[in-house]
């Protein structure tokens, strides 16, 4: 399913372009669980260079290992982005209760901006979007499996792009558990409008 917001106007993080892998790759079969999400396109605004957030990459503990640490990010692209920040958001169930739970959380789906205002001069309006947000990937644990936990965990990348726009097509999620390196990977289709980004594009 394609989403859009077509309207006028870390340091733990590598950025890669392609979708091949660096040698010796650890293992894929592990723990991790990285959700796919659903693909956005997103409009330039005016501003240059200019930034997006797009979230619902929900992670969690399949084995209830509770010894997942998050070692980095790396990011795969057609186009590439300026630069990419990843953000581990993390909302409790105290705080997702308060807020109304599900959707009123706040979905971040191709925001203008980034965490934790989301308000750039180019911003639309938009519902609060609850929870804290770190770069440091590895400082927040895991829910202890993918049933019992926080109400909400998910990776948000903040993507930012000049005139050329910028294409991530997926995402590969380093880890440790029980002593052993892994990695989960998850395809994704996020588009920032931009010269060489034009497809699923307005005029």
């Amino acid at each position: 399913m394609r989403g859009s917001r077509l309207a006028a106007p870390a340091a733990l993080l590598l950025v890669a372009t392609g979708c091949s892998l660096l040698d010796g790759e650890p293992n894929t079969d592990g723990p991790l669980v990285v959700s796919d999400r659903y693909d956005w396109t997103v409009a330039a605004p005016d501003t240059r260079p200019w930034r997006a957030s797009f979230g619902d990459y929900y992670v969690c503990d399949m084995r209830a290992a509770g010894d997942i640490r998050l070692t980095s990010v790396r990011v795969h692209s057609k186009v590439e982005p300026r630069s990419v920040t990843v953000y581990f958001r993390n909302v409790t169930r105290e705080v997702g209760k308060a807020a109304g739970g599900g959707e009123k959380l706040g979905s971040i789906d191709g925001l203008y901006g980034g965490p934790p205002a989301f308000d750039p001069p180019y911003a639309f309006p938009h519902d609060p979007v609850y929870g804290d947000f770190t770069t440091d990937l590895d400082s927040v644990p895991l829910a202890k499996d993918c049933y019992d936990g926080p109400t909400l965990q998910e990776l948000v990348l903040t993507v930012e792009a000049g005139s050329e726009g910028a294409h991530v097509t997926g995402l590969e999620v380093d880890y440790t558990s029980g002593g052993k390196d892994y990695r989960a990977k998850t395809e994704t289709d996020v588009e920032l409008c931009g010269t060489k980004v034009t497809k699923n594009c307005a005029d």
